[in-house]
C-alpha cells in the first residue's frame, strides 16, 4: 500500500525526516518496504535554462523548420525548431546538450545532432516537454522578466514528497488509509512525547452543506451480505478535469486521474478508507436501486471493458432491470460517470468480507475497493465519508443540488467489549507496566475505557479494529506503541510454563538430531507446500477425511496434505525430470485430516530412496537402492535414539507393493515399503521408490521416556555361535529374535540372521542365525556358552517346534 508523506501531514503535524518516519512506521507494525522521493515537477527542470531567441532563419532543406540563434547567457546556441509560434525576441526554456527530458516513464537525452543537414545544439521546449503543463501545440513562451542564462527551476516552486510503500498485513484493515496510518503515528508520538495531540481533520465538521432535497429514488436491499447501504443524489454537476491539488494527491500514490467526480471518490477512499461508487443517475432505469444476488444467465460489462458471466453468489447493485455493479468489486461501464453526466447517485456501503472476496476471486478482479472490503471497512464512517465526498463534489463540481441521505442499516455493528488486566500485561511483558501509559496508549488508539477497577479494565474496541478480539490482542496494541525496541533485556522477567517449554526444547532437539543423522548419511532435506491437489490426496485418503480449502488460491492447491507421500513422490518426480539420478530425501511436515467432525494435525517425517545407489564407474557396477537399504537407515536411526524391542507387522496399505509397520507396544511409530507401480504412475515415476513415513509425535513420546545410560566396552573377547534350523514357513524371523530376547540372557550382545532357505516341496524353511556372546569382566568358557545355547534351543522348540539342521 502506498502512503504519501505530504498527505499524512493533512492529518498530523510532523517535522520528521522520511527515514525517521519510516523507522516509526516499521516499529508500530506498518513495515516500510521502500521510500521513493517524488516531485510535483517530473525531472525537477534539471538542465533547463532561460534563453532568448535573438535571430531566426528559414531552414534551407525543410519548409516547416526554422534555424534559431538562442542566447543562454554568454553563449549562443544554434537550435533547429519546428514550432509554429517560434519567433525572434521571445524568452523560452532551453534544454541544453546532456539534459534528460521525461515523458511519463520514458526518458530521452538531448544530444548534438543534425536535422536535415543543419547542426542543432539543444531544444526549445513546450510546457508539456518539461512537465509544466499539458500544452504541446508550440514552445513555451516565458515572461521577459526571467533573467537569461538562469536555471528555470529558480522561477518555479518544486514541491517534494516521499512515497512510502507499506507491506500491510491482512489483519490491519484499519491502516488502509492515510487517516488510519496517521492515527497510529499520532498514538506513537503522543506516548513518546507525553503529549495528547489530536488529529487535525474533523470529518464531522468538514461538510458544511445541507442534505434536504427529496431523494427521487427507491432503494431496497434483498441480501444480508449488504450490511449497510447509504447514498444520495447530486444534480446539475459539471463533470470536468480535476483541480491540480486533487490530481497531485492521486498521482502521488500512483492513481490515475479520470474526472472530478471519480477522482473525489478515489480521494476519499485513500484518505479515510471508505470505498465509494458514483452511478450516472439518468442511467438508473426505473429510478430504482436493488441490492440482490445475480440471477442465472446475467452478465455485466465492467469498467475494464470485460464482459463477465455472473454467478448466483455474486452480490450486485442493480436497477429494476439490469446489473449496474458487482458490489464492492467493480462498477459497470454502462452506468459509469463520464463527461456527459449531469446527475449522480453516490453510494457508500458496507459489504460482507467473504462475499466480496469470492466475487473478486472468481472474476480475477483486484480493485482498491475489493482490497478494503475483503479485509474489513469501518461501519461507522459510511455516512461520514458520504457527506465528506458530497461537500467536495459541491465545491469542485459547482452544485448545491444535493438530496437527503438514505441509510439502510438493519443490524448495527456494536463495538466489542473486552476485559483487560494490567497485571497480566506486566507478566507477559516481563516488567511492571505503568497504568497511565496503558490508558494514554488506548486513548490515542480510540479504545475507550468503560470501567476501571484497580488494575482491571473493561474497554470498548472501535468497529474499525477487526483484528482486536481478545485480551492478548490488546497486549500487542500496547507493545507496538510502547516500542519493542524500548525493551531493557536486563529488567525483563518473563514467566512461562516450564514443563511445556522443556517438551518444546526436547522436540526441537529430537528434530535437530534426526536432521543431522540423515544429512550426515548423504540425504537432502526437502520443504514442500502443505496445500496440494485434492486428486492427489484421494490416492492415499478417503475423500470424507480430506480437509478442503473453501477459497483455494488455485485448483492445484485446493486441499490440505493428508499424507507426506504426496510431497515425497512429487519431489522425486521433479528430480527425475531434471536428470537427478541419486534420490535420497527427507522432509519434516504436517498432515491434516478430518475425523468425526474434528480436524487433526500431525507432525511427520518422510524418508525416500530411489534409483542409483552408486554412480557408474569403471570398477563398480551400477547398483540400485532397494527396500533393505532404507530399512538399514531406519534401524540405525532408531538405534541412535535408543529405541528397541519394536514389533514389526506386514503393512497392507494400498499404496505399498510390500512393506512393514513398526509398533512400540500398541503405539504406531512408522511404516516402510515399496511404492506400488500404480501409485508411481500417478506421479509420472517409472523407477522403484522406497519410502518411510514416521509419526514424529509418537516417536517423541518414546524417546522422551527413554533413560539413556552409559555402558562400558568389554575388554574380553566375544564368541560367535551359529544355529541352523527348520521352522514352519509362516513364521517370520522377527518372532525368532523376539523369542530369544525374551530369555533376557545378559551374555547375548546381538542376534542376526545370515541365511534363509525355502524348500518348495514342503511347508518349511531354514533359518541360519548367529548369536554373539560377551562378558564385561571375564573370558567366557564353552560351558557357559553351551548352557545359553541349550536354553535358546529349548525355548525355540517350545515356541515354534524347530528342527535342528544337520551340518
Amino acid at each position: 500500500m502506498k502512503i504519501s508523506y505530504s498527505w499524512i501531514k493533512e492529518h498530523i503535524n510532523l517535522d520528521l525526516s522520511s527515514d525517521e518516519l519510516a523507522e516509526i512506521l516499521t516499529s508500530i507494525g506498518l513495515e516500510v518496504e521502500s521510500i521513493t522521493k517524488s516531485s510535483n515537477i517530473i525531472g525537477d527542470l534539471e538542465g533547463i535554462v532561460v534563453g532568448r531567441i535573438i535571430d531566426i532563419d528559414q531552414h534551407p532543406n525543410a519548409d516547416r523548420l526554422r534555424v534559431t540563434k538562442v542566447d543562454v547567457g554568454g553563449e549562443i546556441l544554434n537550435i533547429v525548431c519546428g514550432a509554429p509560434n517560434v519567433k525572434k525576441n521571445i524568452t523560452v526554456p532551453i534544454a541544453k546538450i546532456g539534459t534528460t527530458l521525461h515523458d511519463g516513464d520514458k526518458k530521452f537525452k538531448i544530444k548534438r545532432s543534425k536535422l536535415r543537414g543543419v547542426v542543432s545544439e539543444g531544444m526549445i521546449c513546450s510546457e508539456k516537454e518539461i512537465n509544466l503543463g499539458s500544452d504541446d501545440d508550440g514552445i513555451m513562451i516565458l515572461d521577459d522578466k526571467f533573467e537569461i542564462g538562469t536555471k528555470l527551476i529558480d522561477f518555479y516552486k518544486s514541491e517534494f514528497d516521499f512515497l512510502f510503500e507499506i507491506g500491510l498485513t491482512p489483519n490491519r484493515c484499519d491502516a488502509m488509509s492515510h487517516l488510519g496510518v496517521a492515527r497510529d503515528i499520532n498514538a506513537y508520538l503522543n506516548f513518546q512525547s507525553g503529549k495528547s495531540n489530536q488529529l487535525m481533520k474533523d470529518y464531522d465538521k468538514i461538510s458544511g452543506i445541507e442534505f434536504k432535497n427529496k431523494l427521487d429514488l427507491n432503494v431496497s436491499v434483498q441480501n444480508d451480505n449488504c450490511l449497510r447501504y447509504s447514498g444520495l443524489i447530486i444534480k446539475d454537476l459539471k463533470i470536468k478535469e480535476s483541480p491540480d491539488w486533487l490530481k497531485k494527491r492521486l498521482t502521488s500514490i500512483g492513481v490515475k486521474s479520470i474526472n472530478n467526480v471519480v477522482d473525489i471518490t478515489n480521494y476519499v477512499l485513500h484518505d479515510i478508507g471508505q470505498p465509494l461508487h458514483a452511478f450516472d443517475y439518468n442511467k438508473i432505469n426505473g429510478k430504482e436501486i436493488i441490492v440482490r444476488n445475480a440471477r442465472n444467465g446475467e452478465k455485466i460489462v465492467t469498467l475494464d471493458e470485460i464482459n463477465r458471466d455472473l454467478i448466483n453468489e455474486d452480490l450486485l447493485i442493480c436497477n429494476y432491470k439490469n446489473p449496474m455493479c458487482i458490489a464492492g468489486v467493480m462498477g459497470g461501464i454502462e452506468s459509469s460517470v463520464n463527461l456527459e453526466t449531469k446527475s449522480i447517485f453516490l453510494e457508500s456501503a458496507l459489504f460482507d468480507q467473504i462475499s466480496v472476496r469470492k466475487s473478486a476471486k472468481k472474476h480475477s478482479i483486484s480493485s482498491d475497493a475489493s482490497f478494503r472490503f475483503e479485509r474489513g471497512v469501518d461501519p461507522s464512517i459510511t455516512i461520514k465519508s458520504l457527506k465528506y465526498a458530497a461537500s467536495l463534489i459541491s465545491d469542485i463540481c459547482e452544485t448545491k443540488e444535493i438530496s437527503e441521505i438514505i441509510d439502510i442499516y438493519p443490524k448495527e455493528v456494536i463495538d466489542k467489549e473486552i476485559n483487560f488486566s494490567i497485571d497480566n500485561l506486566s507478566k507477559i511483558c516481563g516488567f511492571k507496566v505503568n497504568k497511565s501509559d496503558v490508558l494514554n496508549i488506548f486513548s490515542s488508539l480510540d479504545i475507550k475505557i468503560l470501567e476501571e477497577i484497580d488494575n482491571n479494565l473493561k474497554v470498548s474496541i472501535p468497529a474499525f479494529r477487526y483484528d482486536v478480539n481478545r485480551e492478548i490482542d490488546l497486549v500487542e496494541e500496547y507493545l507496538r506503541i510502547y516500542g519493542y525496541n524500548s525493551y531493557n533485556s536486563e529488567t525483563v522477567n518473563i514467566s512461562y510454563n516450564f514443563k511445556e517449554s522443556l517438551q518444546q526444547n526436547f522436540d526441537s532437539k529430537l528434530t535437530k538430531n534426526i536432521n543431522h543423522f540423515f544429512v550426515s548419511n548423504g540425504f537432502s532435506e526437502a520443504m514442500s507446500n502443505s496445500l496440494v491437489n485434492k486428486e492427489l490426496n484421494m490416492l492415499f485418503t478417503d475423500e470424507s477425511k480430506i480437509v478442503n480449502i473453501i477459497n483455494p488460491k488455485s485448483k492445484e492447491l485446493n486441499s490440505m496434505r493428508s499424507n507426506m507421500l504426496i510431497s515425497a513422490l512429487s519431489n522425486i518426480s521433479y528430480n527425475f525430470k531434471r536428470n537427478n539420478k541419486d534420490i535420497r530425501l527427507f522432509e519434516f511436515g504436517k498432515t491434516y485430516l478430518k475425523e468425526d467432525d474434528n480436524y487433526n494435525e500431525k507432525e511427520n517425517l518422510i524418508i525416500s530412496l530411489s534409483n542409483v545407489k552408486e554412480k557408474i564407474n569403471w570398477n563398480k557396477e551400477n547398483k540400485l537402492y532397494d527396500f533393505y537399504d532404507l530399512k538399514e537407515y531406519l534401524d540405525k536411526l532408531l538405534q541412535s535414539l535408543s529405541i528397541d524391542n519394536l514389533k514389526l507387522i506386514n503393512n497392507k496399505k494400498d499404496y505399498f507393493e510390500y512393506g512393514l509397520s513398526y509398533f512400540k507396544g500398541d503405539l504406531f511409530i512408522l511404516e516402510i515399503g515399496k511404492i506400488n507401480v500404480e501409485t508411481s504412475k500417478n506421479f509420472d515415476i517409472k523407477n522403484d521408490v522406497f519410502c518411510s513415513n514416521i509419526n514424529l509425535e509418537n516417536l517423541s513420546k518414546i524417546v522422551s521416556g527413554n533413560n539413556i545410560s552409559f555402558s562400558p566396552f568389554s575388554k574380553f573377547p566375544s564368541v560367535r555361535r551359529d544355529l541352523s534350523f527348520y521352522v514352519q514357513s509362516d513364521i517370520n524371523y522377527d518372532k525368532i529374535e523376539k523369542s530369544i530376547n525374551e530369555l533376557n540372557i545378559e551374555l547375548i550382545t546381538s542376534v542376526s540372521l545370515f541365511d534363509v532357505y525355502s524348500n518348495k516341496k514342503d511347508d518349511k524353511k531354514s533359518y541360519s542365525i548367529y548369536i554373539t556372546f560377551q562378558h564385561l569382566e571375564k573370558t567366557l568358557t564353552d560351558f557357559q556358552i553351551d548352557k545359553c545355547i541349550d536354553r535358546i534351543l529349548t525355548k525355540l522348540k517350545s515356541d515354534f517346534s524347530i528342527e535342528i539342521r544337520d551340518k
